[in-house]
């Protein structure tokens, strides 16, 4: 028989060889949900986890319940009880909640480790939209001409707005796959990435939380680079700044003079060419 002291130290000790194997499974199951794009998976899989943890920790117990009622020597003379899985449940909720603050870490951290295959001036700003009068359904937006010739990821690019002061910048960063074909217009706007408006492709209101700026300048990056750069000191209250020139360069989007409002669509062109600047 084993002695009452050190059986419970023998249950320490499985707690403590549980919480290793939970802390185990739990950085497995991060790093497959992170790298498969199945966070909203990861509730079920931890509670799965844990589950299994509690049975594996019944089924030894009945199993030493067992040996020490065919034991020969003497019955145990300590209360038979099952395990406390209340301990679990704390387990449980604590693992939970530090579990989704690490996968919010890795999930942010993958998208900014990634190093889009895009050099300077392959993608250019061609159209900026911000706060507009009298329809606040509108998205702001920032549109991006792809004058690489071959298809583009932009998952890792990121897009810096700057205050012209130098007193605040805002930065957003492409964190899924979008996939901008040679000579398209992609639109990286001011929306709920689940939800998002027909003319938007990527939504980035999570990173984004701030007013528009008025006059910024936009640097959009990939890997630590910039690859274009617009300068805009104000926008229209009513349609959107337009880089007129078909087909856009990095170079014509450093020229004021190709820049105009344009007020005779709405919103703007997002997605397709601009019309020409008068």
């Amino acid at each position: 028989m084993v002695p009452h002291g050190d059986r419970g130290d023998a249950a320490e000790s499985r707690r403590v060889e549980d919480d290793e194997h939970v802390a185990r499974a739990a950085h497995h199951i991060v790093g497959v949900l992170v790298l498969d794009d199945h966070i909203e998976d990861l509730e079920t899989a931890v509670e799965d986890v844990l589950e299994r943890v509690e049975a594996r920790q019944v089924s030894e117990r009945r199993d030493e319940i067992t040996r020490d009622l065919t034991d020969d020597t003497q019955l145990p003379r300590h209360p038979i009880r099952m395990p406390d899985l209340r301990y679990h449940v704390g387990v449980r909720r604590a693992g939970l909640f530090v579990i989704s603050l690490v996968v919010a870490g890795c999930t942010r951290d993958s998208a900014e480790a990634l190093c889009p295959e895009a050099a300077e001036g392959d993608l250019v700003v061609t159209e900026i939209s911000g706060p507009q009068t009298g329809n606040e359904l509108l998205r702001e937006y920032v549109e991006l001409y792809n004058a690489s010739g071959a298809p583009i990821d932009l998952y890792g690019v990121k897009v810096r707005f700057r205050r012209r002061d130098g007193s605040n910048e805002i930065a957003i960063l492409v964190r899924r796959s979008v996939v901008a074909a040679p000579g398209s217009y992609t639109v990286l706007g001011k929306d709920n990435d689940l939800d998002l408006e027909s003319y938007i492709d990527y939504g980035f209101a999570g990173d984004f939380s701030e007013t528009w700026l008025g006059a910024a300048a936009v640097d959009v990056e990939a890997c630590g680079t910039r690859i274009d750069r617009a300068i805009y000191d104000s926008l229209p209250r009513v349609g959107t700044y337009s880089l007129g020139t078909t087909p856009p360069t990095a170079e014509d989007n450093d020229l004021p003079a190709n820049w105009c409002i344009d007020t005779r669509t709405t919103p703007g062109s997002p997605q397709q060419a601009n019309v020409a600047c008068p």
